[in-house]
């Protein structure tokens, strides 16, 4: 997948290069989390990110740095705005191809409103 392709794609999607920088974002990703920026690191710092269980995915473990350094998953994870208190569990999947990462959210149900995700 080449960047240029990324605003024709119909699913969400980020890349982020190999040391887990957000190098872009396509529309889809972007009509799904609502951001308050448009800045991809203020995008990254207003979501917590959760496993199914509620459990935080911060630092090493964040499904950006996992994939940049070449790990692949498909799981479910929640993502939560600390800005505007919407959540959303989403099939998350992270994969590694040369010098970028990509990370590819499939919704699994309506955002809502929440206090809080994890634990």
């Amino acid at each position: 997948m080449l960047e240029a392709e990324l605003p024709s794609l119909p699913w969400p999607v980020l890349m982020v290069s190999r040391r887990g920088e957000p190098l872009c974002a396509n529309a889809s990703l972007l009509a799904l989390l609502e951001p308050r920026s448009a800045d991809l690191r203020m995008v990254l710092e207003e979501y917590e990110v959760c496993n199914d269980r509620g459990i935080p995915l911060r630092g090493e473990r964040s499904p950006w740095l996992r994939a940049a350094r070449g790990e692949e998953f498909d799981e479910r994870q929640i993502w939560y705005s600390r800005v505007s208190g919407y959540q959303l569990v989403a099939m998350v999947r992270g994969y590694c191809r040369g010098d970028v990462a990509y990370i590819i959210l499939e919704p699994a149900g309506p955002r809502w409103k929440s206090s809080a995700c994890c634990r």
